[in-house]
């Protein structure tokens, strides 16, 4: 009885945790959450394995199932080139696959650091060639996964930084539309590599802004 009592409690917290995901990523998103449904085990597994070949309906499911459920984040990581498949639709010609790609690496970001430095090894450097682009919404994005990423660990930070991060935010930061969300990333880098610049051992103690 104790068990039940005890395992019903935790499916209630999960449940829990799990609509406070779906409304943080639909208040950003500016989707109401009351219309979205909940992405089954089983379509998330369906919409990984037809990746490549039903790409544009199988990019959607992942992004929702990455917010409602971190463990579906560390599956799509662990499934053989699906990572490296959407990074490589941050670069393709369709403008639907590219937000759609973009918006999938975000949450993805929102994973554990292993997962952050998995996503920011693979892709950084294409999200930094975005930030310095023209399509609005497609920085927009790619500056909430920047931040994201830069949360994680001063490793990844180290890689943002050689891979041309902070001009990219400060270009941003001259734009009235990426403004608040460039400075958002900038604190989030910053708040996290300042440190680890600073401990013993880790070489230089300072960085410049290029």
């Amino acid at each position: 009885m104790v068990d039940r009592v005890r395992a019903a409690a935790k499916l209630r917290h999960e449940d829990s945790r799990s609509q406070r995901r779906m409304e943080v990523y639909s208040k950003a998103r500016g989707v109401d959450a009351e219309g979205t449904s909940e992405i089954s085990v089983e379509a998330f597994k369906k919409a990984l394995i037809h990746l490549e070949s039903n790409t544009q309906q199988s990019l959607p499911v992942l992004k929702k199932a990455f917010v409602q459920d971190p463990a579906h984040i560390v599956t799509f990581l662990r499934h053989k080139s699906a990572l490296h498949f959407i990074i490589g639709r941050l670069i393709s010609g369709d403008p639907y696959e590219q937000l759609e790609a973009m918006e999938c690496c975000c949450n993805a970001s929102l994973g554990d650091a292993k997962s952050c430095s998995l996503v920011a090894n693979a892709g950084a450097i294409y999200m930094i060639q975005i930030v310095h682009g023209t399509n609005v919404n497609l920085i927009k994005v790619a500056l909430t996964t920047l931040g994201n990423l830069s949360m994680a660990s001063g490793a990844t930070c180290k890689l943002l930084h050689e891979q041309g991060l902070v001009p990219a935010l400060l270009a941003a930061l001259r734009v009235d539309e990426t403004r608040e969300l460039a400075a958002k990333a900038l604190c989030q880098f910053t708040y996290t590599y300042l440190p680890h610049l600073s401990c013993p051992g880790t070489g230089s103690a300072s960085f410049d802004l290029t």
